[in-house]
């Protein structure tokens, strides 16, 4: 019997080695590396939340994990009032990272989720998306490259940086900036993956007068954003936002840090977690603060919420949010959306002067004074300032019952505003309303 070459026998075994690795590495790469394990960390920023992976218990935040396969990321977060679940794909030897803020629904939530997957190009690309919502800003290092969805080069940014390493800022009107910092590597496309939290408490319309001494009574409508629709999940933000980003003041009430009553227009009532509850369970009492949850446009209280205030009190009481019903003492103004979210406050009516505070879009203040095109406002308790009249950045909104002489004065004004000088409300550009 023939011996067996071993020289021959062992070709062979190289050969086919050689093949097999030839072929993964041709799969992996048609694949765009999703072979081999990546690393999950997954964490959440108020509170702790339970985690899975691929359906199997990861413990509580924050969970950091190197063995997973890389064709299917399944990340499932429970928290205590909301939870969150989704899917992602990168390439092997990668991570993804997922931090979120689980809020207390799909609109009252943030976070960001970023993964990488191979390009085999020669630079480093950022791609960014945020399919729950539209027209986020993307501010990379202080310049804005264009709202999501949206794919950059690192070698095309302004400031582009050696080291591969960015601070990104996502931001809208009415919404929570986020900001993440991140790493990039040329050979791959870092995907960001963002959410923003829709702020629940945004400026007061008016504190209510009526109720029992030391009652608060506040009154937060005209907002035109669909997330306020759910007027229960609306009342459990307010106060988880208030638990989670400090307490704020509001009108005069310094340090709001709870509210104890929430009324809606549809005279529903709830209690300081957001569950229902009836009028009978209402206690005012002096300190307890109570916030009216409107509809967007209204006027004061709706018939239903008047009724419910009657019900609580055990009579009927006129509730209004000035010295005289259906009045507005004074005009007011209220800052208009503009790309950055604030317009600045000045010493003096006109660009010339300093800046003293910014003012967030959609607040309304009462106007003090009048002044070429300028209006002097009541910034916070006891300090005054100046900001712009222009119509592209505030909206002047007349005082209730106001006389025909009234409109014309109002009238007067509009000309006045839109005469050239050197210190009126046309030299107030982008850069002052916050670019």
């Amino acid at each position: 019997m023939k011996k067996p070459d071993l020289y021959k026998f062992t070709i062979i075994i190289l050969i086919i080695a050689i093949l097999v690795a030839t072929g993964a590495l041709i799969f992996n790469f048609s694949n765009k590396g999703k072979m081999g394990k990546v690393a999950v960390k997954v964490d959440s920023l108020y509170g702790k939340a339970s985690v899975k992976i691929n359906g199997e218990d990861r413990g509580q935040t924050p969970v950091n994990y190197a063995d997973v396969k890389t064709t299917n990321v399944e990340v499932e977060m429970n928290g205590d009032l909301n939870s969150y679940k989704t899917t992602i794909n990168p390439s092997a030897n990668t991570m993804v990272v997922v931090i979120r803020d689980l809020g207390i629904s799909d609109v009252f939530r943030s976070g960001s989720n970023t993964w990488l997957t191979k390009t085999g190009r020669d630079d480093a690309l950022l791609s960014f998306v945020s399919p729950n919502l539209d027209d986020v800003s993307i501010v990379i290092d202080g310049v804005e490259v264009g709202k999501a969805p949206v794919k950059v080069s690192t070698k095309s940014l302004l400031n582009h940086k050696d080291d591969e390493t960015y601070n990104v800022e996502y931001k809208k009107d009415g919404y929570e900036s986020l900001q993440t910092t991140l790493k990039a590597r040329a050979g791959y496309e870092v995907t960001v993956s963002v959410d923003l939290f829709l702020e629940p408490i945004r400026p007061v319309n008016g504190e209510l007068e009526g109720l029992p001494e030391g009652v608060s009574f506040y009154s937060f409508t005209n907002y035109d954003n669909a997330g306020y629709t759910n007027k229960q999940d609306w009342a459990k933000a307010i106060n988880y936002w208030l638990s989670t980003r400090g307490s704020q003041t509001l009108g005069n009430t310094a340090n709001v840090s709870k509210f104890d009553y929430f009324i809606d227009d549809n005279g529903k009532i709830y209690n300081d977690t957001g569950n229902e509850i009836n009028a009978t369970d209402v206690k005012l009492e002096d300190g307890t603060l109570v916030a009216y949850l409107g509809s967007s446009h209204e006027e004061g209280l709706s018939d239903d919420a008047n009724k419910v205030v009657a019900q609580i009190l055990g009579k009927e009481v006129d509730i209004t949010n000035s010295e005289k019903e259906g009045v507005s003492v004074k005009d007011q103004v209220k800052i208009k959306p503009n790309s950055l979210g604030f317009l600045r406050v000045r010493s003096g009516a006109g660009r010339s002067n300093s800046e003293v505070a910014q003012v967030k879009v959609g607040e309304t203040f009462d106007i003090l004074e009048e002044s070429n095109g300028w209006y002097k406002i009541e910034y916070e308790p006891g300090k005054e300032g100046w900001i712009s009249g222009s119509s592209q950045y505030t909206e002047k909104i007349e005082a209730k019952g106001a006389q025909d002489s009234d409109t014309e004065d109002t009238e007067n004004a509009g000309d006045n505003k839109n005469n050239e000088n050197p210190n009126g409300a046309h030299d107030e550009t982008n850069k002052d309303a916050g670019t």
